[in-house]
């Protein structure tokens, strides 16, 4: 996939870091039991399931412990149609055991819309993909002061809430707005994470493979609505971390 040069429109990095926990927490078990090399997709289905999942991790760097946790975060993200992504938080179990395991939890977030505010917001952005992200370049704008610090997932310009009340947003902001409002809509949406130039990015994607992408829309000033997706990475250098069929069958289910 072409790189090109592009106005670094995010620069949040989320760091999630594992941490460990007395081998007493291993009492509590929940089948399957994956291992490091399983498919990040498939264990952050059973995390969204059950709220928690075991991944087998023994021998394995802090670094490698790390990544699994990113990537699970990354397809919990993309299906998210919450005001703030569900945090992925990741203990060892066992540390150094042969049975060491990371146990994945999800952290939730308590700063949601009323039923009253989606209403106003839906009727004020409209039910089509390019007249919500329309709305979302008038209501908001791009935070660069924000955007180059350490931001965590209930930073205000990160949440749907948060940016819409304060009209400010990171990329984050502007991609958890698009998919509150298409869910209201009836658009079928993911978010889908990865990086440009080396810089953390979250656009969207929505039904038939076409990127929604409002932070560069209202940022750079070129079109990135109803994009085909490949085009859109050309056109940007954008390189995703997840699959985005992957993401849009955990949320939908398979396409018929």
């Amino acid at each position: 996939m072409k790189r090109c040069a592009h106005i670094a429109l995010c620069g949040i990095f989320l760091s999630l870091m594992v941490s460990v926990v007395t081998p007493a927490s291993a009492a509590v078990r929940v089948e399957p039991h994956f291992t490091m090399s399983s498919d990040p997709a498939k264990i952050a289905a059973e995390v969204l399931l059950d709220g928690n999942a075991f991944v087998f991790a023994y021998g394995t760097s802090t670094a490698e412990k790390n990544q699994v946790v990113n990537d699970v975060q990354s397809y919990v993200d993309a299906v998210s149609v919450t005001s703030m992504t569900p945090k992925v938080k990741g203990f060892v179990v066992n540390s150094g055991k042969f049975n060491e395991e990371i146990k994945l939890v999800l952290v939730y977030g308590e700063d949601e819309f009323t039923a009253n505010e989606l209403s106003s917001l839906v009727s004020s952005a409209g039910k089509k993909p390019h007249s919500i992200a329309s709305y979302l370049c008038k209501v908001l704008s791009y935070d660069s002061v924000a955007a180059g610090k350490r931001l965590d997932t209930n930073a205000p310009q990160v949440t749907a809430k948060g940016s819409l009340s304060g009209g400010k947003a990171v990329c984050q902001g502007y991609a958890n707005s698009f998919t509150i409002l298409a869910e209201q809509a009836g658009i079928k949406s993911v978010k889908v994470r990865g990086y440009n130039g080396g810089v953390f990015h979250v656009m969207n994607v929505v039904d038939g493979g076409f990127a929604v992408d409002v932070t560069y829309s209202d940022g750079s000033g070129e079109n990135y609505i109803m994009v085909p997706f490949a085009e859109y990475c050309e056109r940007s250098g954008f390189e995703p971390v997840i699959d985005f069929d992957t993401a849009f069958e955990m949320k939908y289910g398979p396409s018929k």
